[in-house]
């Protein structure tokens, strides 16, 4: 691992200098506000550099992330909704991290999309009834998505990535080991919140969550400027 890598803000920048105090009632507007920063950063500012493979997934990347911190501004205090936000930043930030390591990861990265069309429409088909009209459509689409790849001598792709390798390699690996003990319990069917759930933690647990996410998104901002030579400035 680089010592690039294992920098959790490569560029020198405090981004918890960035997370602002503000009254409970004024979080919610501070979050979509940050959020739509974000995405204004990634669909304008980054949208204007050359098209590569590179812009394309950061550009991706970024507004996804931009937009959790948007839907979590319409409810901060929701900590199941706070929860998945905190675990989507996270798991983007490692990606964001991985596809910027080399063009191999960010060609894994990117054919993932392709593999994942092919089997989220398999699992289509095998969700509708025998003899549905559309079937034979949906199984064309996916001989034509396998076909692109083999006329390219290009692979499918394995598997999507595990998060808790990706966390070791890329240095956060404290951080996937404090969250997803947390976070995990408010997305999943756990016996914490079902058998007789304790309600009196879910306020600090929702203001450490939305804290996390934005320091994720704000971690990915400045690593994509910094990897695309502009300035996230606008996103402060």
């Amino acid at each position: 691992m680089s010592e690039q890598d294992s920098n959790p803000n490569p560029e020198g920048i405090d981004l918890r200098a960035l997370i602002r105090e503000v009254e409970p009632g004024l979080l919610g507007d501070a979050l979509a506000r940050r959020g739509e920063a974000v995405v204004a950063f990634a669909t304008e500012d980054l949208n204007r550099i050359p098209r590569t493979e590179l812009r394309e997934a950061v550009i991706g990347l970024l507004t996804r992330a931009g937009t959790e911190l948007v839907r979590l501004g319409d409810a901060p205090n929701d900590v199941d909704r706070a929860a998945r936000a905190v675990r989507n930043a996270f798991e983007m930030a490692l990606i964001l991290r991985f596809a910027l390591h080399s063009p191999e990861n960010l060609s894994h990265w990117v054919r993932l999309r392709v593999k994942e069309e092919v089997e989220i429409l398999t699992s289509l088909v095998k969700l509708q009834p025998p003899g549905h009209p559309g079937t034979p459509v949906i199984q064309e689409h996916v001989r034509q998505r396998e076909a692109f790849l083999a006329a390219r001598g290009v692979k499918m792709p394995k598997g999507r990535f595990n998060m808790k390798d990706l966390a070791q390699r890329f240095g956060m690996l404290t951080d996937y080991e404090a969250l997803y003990g947390a976070y995990s319990k408010y997305i999943h069917p756990s016996a914490w919140t079902i058998v007789k759930p304790d309600d009196g933690f879910d306020p600090m647990f929702a203001a450490v969550f939305v804290v996390h996410a934005q320091l994720y998104v704000m971690d990915m901002a400045n690593r994509a400027a910094g990897a695309m030579g502009v300035s996230a400035e606008r996103v402060d």
